[in-house]
């Protein structure tokens, strides 16, 4: 039987995906954690996306409210 992390379930549903509104631009961003909890905002740099953070979000999720946008120039 293969060994899998107690908490693999949780690293691979705990983000959840959003568009918002911004000065009349649709904005894709990733959020996970507790609203309540302290904020960490990813940005990333360019040419990338939120998706380079796919591994770190849920990681940092069990202690931050995390939120990732993708923006373009």
């Amino acid at each position: 039987m293969p060994r899998t992390s107690p908490s693999a379930p949780t690293l691979l549903s705990s983000t959840r995906h959003h568009f918002t509104e911004v000065h009349g631009r649709r904005v894709f961003y990733r959020e996970a954690g507790e609203a309540a909890a302290p904020v960490v905002l990813l940005l990333h740099g360019a040419p990338a996306s939120s998706f380079m953070f796919r591994d770190l979000i849920p990681l940092l999720a069990s202690t931050y409210h995390v939120i990732a946008p993708d923006y373009a120039p």
